[in-house]
């Protein structure tokens, strides 16, 4: 997509996973990007396959989204670099599995932190340049906002409270000019399912694969990359406050 090519995007926790699928993504489309993530070696690897695949430029920072003040870096090192901030996909997110009883405040705290503080507080930190650009914003939430998982609850909670952040926002920011969307993507396999899973992985995620109506399998990185492209667009203009699922149907299945 042309407009792509002069759009310069945020995406967190590119390091790997679906934030790296997504990177490549916009890296095809000719996007500025600024990457960020906590391991140095492998976002090092992402900003060169990004380079190779078509990105006019792009800048990484290494950051943990948990500390303020890397949040604050990330969002100078990005407009120092590339002038602006077009779109912001809040990806970083992290995951724990475990029983009401076996769980930890510690494990609650944590995952509120990176999962609804952090976009939060970059929403709040890019909202200046996103209000020059009009630009727009997308979460990356779950179908664990709407369906119940066993032992899913502290990753659940957070996805649900995005998906009301999403809404809040967009009613919020609208008269800016700034669309706000998540996508609610089904189990993807990503490296962060096949270690949440550990020794149980191969059996659950070939069990919470059959449970996609349109389509038996895991999602593909790819599938939400493109959706989040999507979102991203003057093609999804007249869209904002969406939670939009990309899920194969599964949350049409309820628990």
């Amino acid at each position: 997509m042309d407009e792509l090519k002069e759009k310069s995007v945020l995406i967190t926790g590119a390091s790997s996973g679906l934030g790296e699928g997504v990177a490549y993504t916009f890296a095809r489309n000719g996007s500025s990007l600024a990457i960020c993530g906590r391991n140095e070696e492998t976002l090092a690897m992402v900003r060169d396959k990004c380079n190779a695949e078509g990105a006019k430029k792009v800048v990484c920072t290494i950051a943990d989204l948990e500390n303020v003040e890397d949040m604050n870096r990330i969002v100078e090192e990005t407009v120092s670099s590339l002038g602006g901030i077009d779109i912001l996909i809040n990806n970083a997110g992290l995951v724990n599995l475990a029983t009401f009883e076996q769980a930890t405040v510690e494990d609650l705290d944590k995952l509120f932190k990176v999962n609804l503080r952090a976009p939060y507080y970059l929403t709040q930190q890019c909202l200046p340049h996103l209000k020059i650009s009009k630009g727009c914003i997308v979460n990356i939430s779950s179908v664990a906002s709407s369906v119940i998982f066993p032992e899913f609850l502290h990753y659940s909670m957070t996805k649900t409270a995005l998906d009301h952040f999403t809404k809040s926002t967009a009613l919020e920011l609208a008269k800016y000019g700034i669309r706000v969307n998540s996508v609610r993507p089904s189990a993807i396999d990503t490296p962060i399912l096949r270690r949440t899973l550990s020794e149980k992985s191969e059996q659950l995620m070939d069990e919470y694969g059959k449970q996609n109506p349109l389509g038996r399998c895991l999602l593909s990185i790819q599938e939400i990359a493109e959706t989040v492209i999507f979102l991203s667009t003057s093609e999804s203009k007249c869209i904002t406050g969406a939670c939009l699922a990309t899920d194969r149907g599964r949350a049409l299945c309820g628990q």
